[in-house]
C-alpha cells in the first residue's frame, strides 16, 4: 500500500475477502486513501466473500470508495477470452492512470497457452516471467501441481521482486504468494 500513497488513483480488484483483521486493516487503508483524495475503485468477487454487506465494505463505502460486488463463475474457455478482452480494453487501461499500480490476479483457469493468458499477458506482465522463480510456480491439482493455472498480472507500475506457491490445505489450487517492491 506503500506506492498508493504516491498515487492520485487506485484499482483494487479482490477474489477472497472474508470478515477479520486482514479485511478490516485493507478496508481502512483503502478508505483512508479515499479520505485523503485519492479516486479508489474497489471490485469483489462475490463467491469469495462472506462480507458483501459486512462492516468493511460499509466503511469503504462511507469513506467514498467506489465499491463493486461482482459474481463470477468458472467461465467456458470462449467466456473467459472475452473477460480477458474485457480486462485489457482500451476503455479499462484508459481508466487507470500509467503511474497507478495495478495488480490483476487470481485462479483464471487458464494455462500459459491459452488464448485468455495470451490477451492478458499482451497488456500486462505476468509476474512468474518477470522474477523467474525456481523451482516454476504449479498450483493445480494442490496435492500435486502440475498446471499453472492461477496468474499474478501487474502493469509497469510494480515492480515485483519475488513469487512461490503457499504449500496450505486448501482445496483445489493453491495460491500464489508475490512480493512487490
Amino acid at each position: 500500500m506503500a506506492s498508493v500513497r504516491r498515487s492520485a488513483q487506485l484499482q483494487f480488484e479482490n477474489f477472497l475477502f472474508r470478515e477479520g483483521e486482514v479485511s478490516d486493516a485493507f478496508a481502512e487503508a483503502l478508505a483512508e486513501r479515499a479520505r485523503n483524495g485519492v479516486k479508489v475503485h474497489f471490485l469483489q468477487d462475490a463467491l469469495g466473500c462472506n462480507a458483501v454487506h459486512g462492516r468493511a465494505i460499509k466503511l469503504m463505502k462511507r469513506a467514498g470508495v467506489a465499491v463493486e460486488i461482482f459474481r463470477f463463475v468458472h467461465f467456458s474457455r470462449i467466456k473467459r477470452f472475452i473477460q480477458a478482452q474485457l480486462f485489457t480494453s482500451a476503455e479499462w487501461r484508459a481508466a487507470i492512470a500509467n503511474d497507478t499500480p495495478l495488480i490483476l490476479l487470481g485462479d483464471f483457469n487458464s494455462l500459459r497457452s491459452s488464448r485468455p493468458y495470451r490477451t492478458l499477458n499482451r497488456h500486462l506482465r505476468d509476474v512468474r516471467e518477470l522474477v523467474q522463480p525456481t523451482p516454476p510456480i504449479r498450483t493445480f491439482p494442490t496435492r500435486f501441481p502440475v498446471l499453472a493455472v492461477d496468474h499474478i498480472f501487474v502493469n509497469e507500475a510494480v515492480r515485483p521482486v519475488s513469487a512461490s506457491v503457499h504449500r496450505s490445505r486448501s482445496r483445489g489450487l493453491l495460491p500464489i504468494i508475490s512480493t512487490h517492491g
